[in-house]
């Protein structure tokens, strides 16, 4: 199905109406204008509007009237690939010079696009941030050095025992390891600098979309952006700085790495610790009997608690709006108590950090979770269902685990719901899965949406659910935060079996799949249910 063009703004309508009819919204002009007005002055723009807001339409729109690009890199989620192509030639259509979108990525065509993108021709370059830190980045054996004699040799750190098949550590007086024992060598991540050449002939402009992925000061990707040289800047997401206000730093500095003309002063503080002492509040670390821990160096680590005056720092950026939806409606909480099964195996878990679990072969094997953190994930996976080790000794829930959360959900969509298209979500891609099985065996038509899902598969799976073939989509959270659009339009009804701890930024995503502008309002409108054990 062909895209349509957006028509023109017409201020004289609201945003719904605007919609109605099939134009860009006054809200999404404002943005589109804002950022255009930074050209020459800023050289950068924040869009940090939640989802639903058409990011996607204000970022075509910003390209298509910045007449005098002619080399712009667009990065954005794989999945959102093609729903970019179509709304940039839709906004585009009918220019006589508009720009070519070219998707880089592992295709031959997407392979002559990143030819055509390092040879700085023109046009309109998507590629994934992935990608980009693919060609930039390079894993390498590391190796040792050592003196025999008067000659220097080299040696990897480790080989593997061709009978056991245990890795060794590889003695100084060994020198090289001939090639009847093939050595597993230490790697390490090296750096190519790749796009070094666009600090000479910079891009005339580059735009991000999902930006918190370089949120960390700290990721690798974001010294590969860095190494982009752009004229200017646009940064696109509703959770930029994900849960942590120190990333509000990495992703400013990014956008505006200039100076303000009229003060000679950069735009953002560019010495982290300064930035974070000049708006933020942050407290010791402290260990056993109050004892503040320090970095190797003899510093205080410290932890941040919340902004000196809140809102003050994105008040100071020069181009910065924010677009919020309505609060989503608070869930309804469903209370569910384990089965005897899941109970013991959580009593278990508890007191002794190990179970007793059914595998594969029939007999009962030890599963132990001997750290904190996979304690707490073999906690919440024991209230999905009854545990049991699978063929390679792997965590699974067999076909008939008991499971407590099974019945209230039915109860959710076939009498609360009335059968009505829905959305289940779990932090755990084994529960996904597990779920799709029994309802499928109940003679539900249910499908599981995972980070296991190939992109193709993800289109099919997603064109057929909204055609309407099927009416559950089991997805885990993980898989289905981001670069999502339309599924508003099919389902307002979402069902929570699991939510990841710690994340909330990740579970806001997610929910925002279908809390957003355009959703149907059938059956009710929209709820959300948390079965909590």
């Amino acid at each position: 199905m062909a895209v349509t063009k957006f028509l023109p703004v017409d201020w004289s309508l609201t945003d719904e109406e605007s919609k109605a009819q099939g134009r860009i919204t006054p809200s999404q002009e404002r943005a589109i204008l804002l950022a255009l007005s930074q050209i020459g002055y800023s050289d950068g723009c924040l869009i940090a509007d939640e989802p639903g807001f058409g990011k996607t339409t204000c970022g075509a729109e910003i390209i298509k009237r910045a007449r005098a690009w002619r080399r712009v890199l667009l990065i954005c989620l794989p999945d959102t690939h093609k729903q970019w192509v179509e709304r940039i030639n839709a906004q585009s259509e009918g220019i006589p010079d508009a720009l070519p979108p070219r998707v880089m990525n592992g295709t031959k065509a997407g392979k002559a696009n990143y030819d055509a993108f390092m040879k700085h021709e023109e046009g309109i370059f998507i590629a994934s941030s992935h990608f980009l830190v693919e060609k930039d980045w390079e894993q390498r054996p590391e190796w040792h050095h050592d003196v025999v004699g008067d000659k220097v040799v080299r040696f990897p750190v480790f080989k593997r025992d061709r009978k056991t098949g245990e890795l060794e550590l590889v003695a100084r007086a060994e020198g090289v390891i001939g090639p009847a024992e093939e050595p597993v060598r230490q790697m390490k991540s090296t750096r190519l600098d790749r796009f070094a050449r666009f600090s000479r002939k910079p891009l005339d402009a580059v735009l991000f979309d999902e930006v918190q992925v370089i949120a960390s000061r700290k990721a690798k990707g974001r010294q590969t952006i860095y190494s982009i040289k752009a004229h200017f800047r646009v940064a696109m997401s509703g959770s930029f700085f994900l849960n942590k206000l120190e990333n509000q730093w990495s992703v400013a500095t990014w956008v505006w790495p200039g100076d303000d003309p009229e003060t000679g002063e950069p735009w953002i503080i560019p010495a982290f610790q300064r930035w974070k002492d000049r708006y933020l509040l942050a407290e010791a670390v402290r260990g056993r009997g109050g004892k503040v821990l320090t970095t190797k160096y003899g510093g205080a680590i410290t932890q941040v608690t919340g902004e000196r005056i809140p809102g003050e720092f994105v008040s100071t950026l020069p181009a910065y709006i924010r677009r919020e939806a309505e609060p989503v409606p608070e869930p309804l909480v469903i209370d569910v108590d384990p089965t005897p099964q899941q109970l013991a195996q959580i009593q278990d878990f508890e007191r002794d950090l190990m179970i007793w679990a059914m595998s594969w072969t029939g007999e009962e094997a030890p599963l132990v979770a001997d750290i904190p953190l996979v304690l707490l994930t073999r906690l919440r996976q024991a209230a999905i269902a009854e545990l049991s080790i699978g063929e390679g000794e792997v965590v699974s829930f067999a076909d008939d685990a008991a499971s407590a959360k099974l019945a209230p959900l039915r109860w959710l969509l076939e009498d609360r719901w009335g059968g009505q298209p829905a959305a289940i979500y779990t932090d755990s891609k084994i529960g996904a899965h597990f779920i799709e099985r029994r309802m499928r065996r109940a003679g539900v038509d249910a499908r599981a949406w995972t980070g296991d899902l190939t992109k193709p598969q993800r289109d099919e799976m997603k064109h057929a659910y909204m055609a309407g073939e099927f009416p559950y989509i089991i997805a885990t959270v993980q898989s289905f935060g981001t670069g999502l659009d339309g599924f508003q339009t099919r389902a307002n009804k979402v069902a929570w079996i699991s939510r990841p701890q710690g994340n909330s930024a990740l579970v806001d995503q997610a929910i925002r799949r279908f809390w957003r502008p355009g959703m149907t309002q059938q059956g009710g409108g929209f709820e959300q249910a948390v079965l909590r054990m």
